[in-house]
């Protein structure tokens, strides 16, 4: 399961898509795999490599739609 917000961060992260540095209190993207558990996997994405990849998933969505 994937859990996806967007939000503004707490403290400075770097962003997993570009690389570049996003400020605090920066909005961001956060992806979140599996529970709250051992195998949990966070993603943070900045706001431009974030709405890519909303584009490209509806792309995609609108593709397979038809």
């Amino acid at each position: 399961m994937l859990n996806t917000s967007f939000l503004r961060l707490k403290k400075e992260e770097v962003c997993c898509g570009c690389g570049s540095l996003i400020e605090e209190e920066a909005p961001a993207f956060t992806i979140v795999q599996g529970e709250q558990h051992l195998n949990n996997i966070e993603i943070i994405l900045c706001e431009d490599c974030g709405n890519h990849l909303q584009d490209d998933m509806t792309d995609d969505y609108l593709r397979f739609k038809c």
